[in-house]
């Protein structure tokens, strides 16, 4: 888990990030942390494989979760560079720890789909960034009578294929050719199989087969994403009257659920800095009163969609590679309208701690419309609109 998640009044001092930490009684606890002695700098990239980056870094700072720093290559060529923390640093019962990324890929890779016999997904990579990477499947799984055994080209022999990520893992399904000439049911859980190294998806041949029992449906695993804004607001707010207030804020707004189900659907990494990372924006909105004071209802809701949508823009885009959005568009692209819109009102029913029905429209595009910024590395002229009316309102 994102360790800002449960952590409060994080610093650094030098390259030593310190932080009140939460245990797992509820207890803040001082922690601190040497960034110097896990990452380091590898031409002019932070690396989260060697240490040592403050030997060749200047003008070292932290910005909410995201460490900035100018660094230099062999040739003395400088450049400033960003790696958000959350991707490589946990609060374990008080204690900020270093955890390399891992290679299972429902815990290192984000906006995992399946097209043809290719599956594809950002992965994350040592530099701390998530890069773009494809296998090509047909050449890993092969059909021993309408199950799916490692090596081979089962798709050769198979149909109606589809990828569903529910409870922790990947599970391709569909149907195989049997023996008999007839069509079997068949899935395969691919996080056993296919593995993250260093940013790029790779095949580990594993002994048996890897079919699993009893159907899988379809699950954007919302509660997780929308429960841990839940669990954290307490300890930012202080008071359980304030905490109350930004759920009731969360539960109307329709750019944090949006956002929600996006970290939901894209998972791993970016679901959990887009659930650690909201928590700063809706405490910009709510602890300013600025929303409270705006009359025009339509206003207020543009304004904090531009708050929020801006701030989850700029923390996605710091993680991907240069041509590491094309492939979030690919993956909202694969996404049925009626799917957004029943997820969007079940982090709803979470922030209000009841089940609500009936989704509102408009979900899907606002969706989009988040991606695409991020795409175009361009904040949408509308939120900039917006946040230049707002901010004449205030002078008045």
């Amino acid at each position: 888990m994102a360790f800002s998640l449960s952590s409060t009044n994080v610093r650094l001092d030098g390259t030593t990030i310190r932080a009140k930490c939460k245990t797992k009684d509820g207890k803040l606890v001082d922690s601190a942390l040497d960034l110097n002695l896990h990452i380091g700098n590898k031409e002019g990239n932070f690396s989260l494989s060697i240490g040592l980056f403050g030997a060749s870094a200047s003008d070292i700072r932290l910005d909410g979760s995201t460490l900035h720093a100018v660094l230099a290559t062999s040739k003395q060529v400088k450049a400033p560079k960003f790696i958000d923390l959350n991707a490589c640093l946990e609060n374990i019962n008080g204690a900020l720890t270093f955890v390399k990324p891992k290679q299972r890929i429902t815990q290192s890779c984000s906006a995992i789909i399946f097209q043809g016999s290719t599956l594809k997904g950002l992965c994350l990579g040592s530099d701390g960034k998530l890069h773009p990477s494809t296998i090509e499947l047909n050449g890993c799984y092969s059909n021993d009578d309408g199950r799916f055994v490692p090596g081979g080209s089962a798709f050769t022999t198979a149909r109606r294929m589809d990828l569903v990520s529910s409870g922790g893992k990947v599970i391709l399904r569909g149907q195989l050719r049997s023996r008999d000439d007839g069509w079997r049911n068949a899935e395969v859980d691919l996080s056993v199989g296919v593995v993250n190294t260093d940013g790029k998806l790779h095949f580990v041949k594993e002994g048996g087969k890897f079919d699993q029992d009893g159907p899988v449906t379809l699950s954007f695993d919302l509660t997780p994403f929308a429960r841990t804004v839940v669990d954290g607001l307490p300890l930012l707010a202080g008071n359980e009257v304030w905490a109350k207030r930004v759920a009731a804020f969360c539960a109307n707004s329709p750019i944090i659920c949006v956002t929600l189900v996006l970290g939901s659907l894209f998972g791993g990494p970016i679901g959990s800095i887009v659930s650690a990372g909201i928590i700063t924006p809706i405490g910009l909105v709510v602890e300013s009163g600025i929303a409270d004071v705006i009359k025009d209802p339509v206003l207020k809701a543009k304004y904090e969609e531009a708050i929020v949508g801006r701030f989850i823009c700029e923390t996605i885009s710091h993680m991907l590679v240069d041509n590491g959005a094309e492939l979030l568009v690919e993956a909202v692209g694969e996404l049925a309208v009626l799917d957004v819109e029943t997820a969007v009102a079940e982090v709803r029913g979470v922030f209000r701690g009841a089940k609500v029905a009936v989704a509102e429209l408009g979900s899907y595009r606002l969706l989009k419309k988040v991606v695409d910024a991020v795409c175009k590395k361009q904040t949408p002229q509308d939120w900039l609109e917006t946040l230049e009316k707002v901010e004449k309102l205030k002078q008045a």
